[in-house]
């Protein structure tokens, strides 16, 4: 029986630097509606930007019964994954919440 279901894909794109620490991927893993994580970047590989395109350097596939299910999963994505320099700076160009999905979603449907 197939049932319906709400999914996403995030894709993370990275800011030039050189990968120290990749977090929260091991907790991550563990979550039901998580489907699948990807990562293209791994520790000490040197992220480039050379063109106007931002490398990929991970993704998320989630997968849940319920939005709002969907969105609480987008929301712990981005308060604990995280792909950091020596600086403990973050790599991660940008993310987007739970939030402006929904605001999204409300807006065109």
């Amino acid at each position: 029986m197939i049932e319906d279901k709400n999914c996403i894909v995030l894709n993370f794109f990275g800011l030039n630097g050189v990968v120290d620490k990749i977090k929260g991927v091991d907790v991550l893993a563990e979550d039901k509606n998580i489907y699948d994580i990807k990562l293209y970047a791994h520790e000490n590989d040197t992220i480039e930007n050379s063109t106007s395109v931002f490398r990929k350097i991970a993704m998320f596939t989630i997968v849940a019964k319920k939005s709002k299910s969907l969105l609480s999963t987008v929301d712990k994505v981005n308060s604990i994954f995280d792909i950091c320099d020596k600086e403990e700076n973050s790599l991660i160009y940008e993310k987007v919440s739970g939030k402006e999905l929904n605001m999204y979603y409300n807006e065109n449907v």
